[in-house]
């Protein structure tokens, strides 16, 4: 009946698109943020608290009968300051433990909580199909570095992640059939172990 409830997680996000198609230019993003406001005051001095943020773009170019796709895009759920005073809670969890997963598989950006990541793609598109790769970058689990790892002074760095791959989809009469192939390269795992990683998929 106050309008504030505590065990409720109160998310609230915009998101923007803009495209030019005499250019072949589309800019997106989305900025959103975990918890309430309590005030007007606050949210003029803290408009950063609990926030999270989506930046891309995608743009094509015309090269003879192909098209040339360059898409770019980074994600930030990091939290600035992980030991806030205030509370500040790990994007898509909150402090009465409300998490947002469906039968375990976690919703949400796809680098989970409190990771930021960036990739960069790019595509040729001609009547055979598509043909093309990508490199990313994730950082994960921010929080935990920060509140756990980093005062303990282990010897550990952040865990990260960079990944390189090549994929193509091609039109075989009325199938489209797909492959992907990455590494990965994964440092400090869960703070545990720096491992490699390989993929290979096909549809």
């Amino acid at each position: 009946p106050t309008g504030n409830n505590p065990n409720d997680n109160q998310l609230a996000s915009v998101f923007g698109r803009w495209v030019f198609p005499a250019s072949g230019l589309e800019i997106y993003a989305e900025f959103g943020r975990e918890d309430h406001e309590n005030s007007w005051e606050m949210l003029i001095r803290e408009p950063d608290h609990t926030r999270a943020y989506l930046l891309g773009l995608q743009k094509v170019f015309r090269r003879g009968d192909r098209w040339v796709r360059v898409h770019a895009e980074m994600t930030d759920l990091q939290i600035l300051r992980p030991d806030n005073v205030r509370g500040n809670p790990v994007y898509y969890t909150h402090s009465n433990d409300l998490s947002y997963t469906y039968q375990g598989q976690l919703l949400g950006a796809w680098i989970g909580p409190g990771a930021d990541g960036q990739l960069l793609a790019v595509d040729v598109f001609d009547r055979k199909g598509r043909i093309g790769g990508y490199v990313e970058r994730v950082r994960r689990n921010e929080a935990v570095y920060w509140t756990t790892i980093d005062p303990q002074q282990l010897d550990i760095s952040h865990d990260t992640e960079l990944t390189a791959a090549v994929r193509q989809v091609f039109f075989a009469g009325p199938v489209d059939v797909s492959w992907e192939a990455g590494a990965s390269y994964r440092w400090n795992r869960d703070f545990f172990r720096t491992e490699p990683n390989f993929r290979f998929a096909v549809q």
